[in-house]
């Protein structure tokens, strides 16, 4: 973990430790984002889309705070310039290392971080835009990381974020 070392945060156990259990590795998360593939009716590609707003802000660091397996980066690898400076970061090690390996020939440097949300070991006004991807409705304290995040982004830099709502796949329940 780079030689970072984290205070426990608390409630990185989201609904009694479901979302460890769930998100230990990619498993369970490439299924659900199976279903998404099969059944979307989108006209425009979901991280395709994400990725479109973030190059228009034309940002030369990012940090992707809940990266996953990095979805958002294996989808739109040919679109990457070469000038980005990624830090992908996570609390799970499985999560990390399959990002990792899905992400090698990326045409960009690329830190990968083992950490917690609710504090973000990074520099202040560090970063020109910050993914927080499908990560929010797993935090007990969405302020203090949305604290953290605005501690690290640059003055004008971009908050990209996206949850799931109470309506979320309601069509399938």
């Amino acid at each position: 973990m780079n030689g970072v070392t984290m205070p426990e945060a608390e409630g990185t156990q989201s609904q009694g430790g479901l979302a460890v259990e769930q998100y230990h590795d990619d498993q369970r998360l490439r299924s659900r984002y199976a279903v998404h593939e099969q059944f979307s009716t989108a006209e425009i590609d979901y991280l395709e889309w994400i990725f479109d707003h973030l190059a228009g802000y034309e940002p030369a660091s990012i940090f992707d705070l809940g990266c996953g397996p990095g979805y958002i980066w294996q989808h739109n690898t040919e679109r990457i310039p070469e000038h980005y400076l990624l830090r992908l970061g996570d609390r799970s090690a499985g999560m990390l290392a399959r990002a990792r390996e899905q992400l090698g020939r990326l045409p960009t440097h690329v830190d990968y971080m083992q950490l917690e949300a609710e504090w973000l070991p990074f520099s202040t006004n560090q970063f020109d835009a910050v993914l927080c991807l499908h990560v929010l409705h797993h935090l007990k304290d969405v302020h203090v990381v949305l604290e953290q995040v605005r501690r690290v982004l640059e003055p004008g830099g971009q908050l990209l974020t996206a949850t799931n709502g109470n309506l979320h796949m309601h069509e399938f329940g």
